[in-house]
């Protein structure tokens, strides 16, 4: 028959009951300090209760000289004192024997074992180890250092450094130590002294105070193939403190969760796994060689103008943005400052970017003289045309524009012929092509005018000394 489901009630209360039965006992195998003590108690009484039993299988005879004493006590009385007395007595003291014994053999033959496993220098260290980690006697102290394990007289015999705890480490101050067990991170202490349990062991010692680093020499080729060394990288950064400030309290605030994400987020190569700090100077690094091999090497050594800052500030700027910061928050650090030193060029490289650009400047200037003669010959055209103009006006004042009181031919021809003779006397105003066209236009009127004179129309006044020719 099938039996009645318990009520959750009761079934609630019977999985605390063997919860709590199981933690009992976890700590009463595993746990320190007063669970250690407990253990010990334990012990004795277990031997205690051992002899107890052996003496209840003993017909012991009472001391011969209390005889006396126990003839004058109430029977009662005369009983416990007795059966006291008996515990006290050879025969019952020789069932002690037998633990006291198994106990020496037992932790003579772990402490053989122990240093055998953990390659222990002497079997005294293996000895204490177990009775610290049995009974919690004179647990092991060891201090703690930028580089792991601080060097004393005591460090060889120290069971910490190769087993773990238990133990009191003391982590100086401006660090924090990472622990961990077999399963996994157990415990990041800051500075101070801290128990750790049993099997607990450093796994890695941070620096929280603010880390300067440099890096110099770093070769990276530019877009356009070119390659450059960026010179005196440098940069400042620290462990995640979460915005906390530093106090008497807390001098050097750190995240726990920083603090794992760097010793737990390595890469390993063949010279070991690597350094957190070498690695947060290599990612800040590669941002900045990203950021040349991206660009060419004249965006990348231009020279700071209004329209183009400093290609310094843009890769500082990369530093500022938010998704970096993220990044790096990431990794577990808070980045401080960079700065990017300078960016070398090899010789040969100077050297044609010098040729190139004078040969820029050479053809620069070949353009700018060739614009400049074409404005010259442009403004000379301009000039003569209006000369031209300035001809033209001078040959028809005093024109008249009507055909009623139109003009005589040759009175024309005498106008025309005074502005040139009057025009080529003002050689300094022209060139030597155009005063040459004025003298020539000059003495064809001349010729014309001579033609006319002599058939008796006009009368001519001769060179540019007279006023003029005037009509009979």
């Amino acid at each position: 028959m099938k039996p009645p489901p318990m009520s959750p009630r009761i079934n609630e209360v019977r999985k605390g009951v063997t919860w709590r039965v199981l933690d009992f006992f976890y700590k009463l195998l595993e746990g320190d300090h007063e669970w250690a003590e407990r253990r010990l108690f334990l012990l004795i009484l277990m031997g205690a209760a051992f002899m107890l039993m052996s003496r209840a299988t003993e017909q012991i005879a009472p001391f011969e000289f209390l005889a006396p004493t126990l003839a004058e006590m109430p029977e009662a009385l005369r009983f416990v004192v007795s059966f006291l007395a008996s515990l006290a007595h050879p025969q019952t003291l020789r069932h002690i024997l037998p633990p006291l014994v198994g106990s020496y053999l037992a932790i003579r033959l772990a402490s053989n074992y122990v240093r055998d496993l953990f390659e222990i220098a002497d079997l005294t260290t293996a000895r204490h180890y177990l009775q610290a980690s049995i009974f919690g006697w004179d647990y092991p102290t060891i201090k703690i250092g930028g580089n792991g394990y601080e060097a004393d007289d005591e460090k060889d015999t120290n069971p910490i450094p190769k087993i773990g705890g238990p133990g009191f480490v003391n982590v100086g101050t401006g660090y924090v130590a990472v622990f961990e067990r077999v399963g996994g991170p157990s415990k990041v202490a800051g500075s101070g002294e801290h128990f750790i349990r049993r099997f607990e062991h450093l796994r890695e010692v941070i620096d929280l105070r603010d880390q300067f680093r440099k890096k110099d020499g770093v070769k990276v080729y530019t877009k356009d193939g070119i390659q450059v060394s960026v010179r005196n990288v440098e940069v400042a950064f620290r462990i995640h403190t979460q915005s906390r400030g530093r106090t008497e309290q807390e001098v050097y605030p750190f995240s726990i969760g920083a603090v794992r994400r760097i010793a737990y987020t390595k890469t390993v190569s063949a010279s070991g796994p690597s350094v957190w700090t070498d690695g947060m100077t290599g990612a800040v690094v590669k941002r900045i060689t990203g950021f040349i091999a991206d660009n060419v090497l004249d965006d990348i050594v231009a020279k700071p103008t209004p329209d183009s800052p400093d290609p310094r500030d843009k890769i500082k700027a990369i530093f500022a943005e938010k998704k970096t910061r993220d990044a790096f928050l990431n990794m577990g650090v808070d980045l401080l400052w960079v700065s990017i030193g300078h960016i070398e060029t090899p010789k040969d490289v100077i050297d044609q970017r010098l040729n190139a650009w004078r040969a820029a400047w050479m053809k620069q200037e070949r353009v700018e003289l060739a614009s400049g003669e074409a404005n010259k010959v442009r403004l000379m055209e301009y000039v003569r045309g209006l000369a031209r103009i300035e001809l033209l006006e001078k040959f028809t004042k005093g024109v008249p524009l009507s055909r009623d009181t139109a003009m005589p031919v040759d009175l024309i021809l005498i106008q025309i012929a005074e502005v040139l003779n009057t025009r080529s006397g003002k050689s300094f105003r022209s060139s030597k092509e155009d005063r040459g066209e004025e003298l020539g236009t000059l003495g064809l009127l001349r010729q014309m005018l001579s033609s006319a004179a002599s058939s008796g129309d006009v009368k001519l006044i001769s060179d540019g000394s007279d006023d003029a020719a005037s009509t009979p």
